[in-house]
């Protein structure tokens, strides 16, 4: 979360720009920071400790890319579809699961 918040306060500063990381770590960071909640939501209203499994872990992935890469950009000019972010959605999940489930 604070490489995100971080990389947004860079974005905003028009001396600093950095192409690769404008358009791909936001995506990439995505879904650990959508999964996390996702958990934090979960043993917030169960009142103990859960872990996302495997396949909501999957779920949770290809909603996200059905809405962000194929829903939003066919109904709003301002959203435009991207392969490689469906790659960085994949990676961000994968990264969750490998370093990010340990916290939970």
């Amino acid at each position: 979360m604070v490489l995100f918040v971080l990389h947004q306060l860079i974005q905003r500063i028009p001396a600093l720009s950095f192409p690769l990381l404008n358009n791909y770590l936001d995506p990439l960071l995505f879904m650990p920071i959508l999964l996390h909640g996702v958990a934090w939501e979960r043993s917030w209203l169960l009142k103990r400790k859960t872990k996302l499994k495997w396949y909501e872990i999957v779920l949770w992935t290809l909603v996200t890319m059905v809405l962000f890469e194929y829903i939003l950009p066919k109904y709003d000019e301002r959203f435009i579809s991207d392969p490689v972010d469906v790659v960085m959605y994949t990676a961000g999940s994968i990264l969750y699961d490998c370093f990010g489930r340990f916290k939970e």
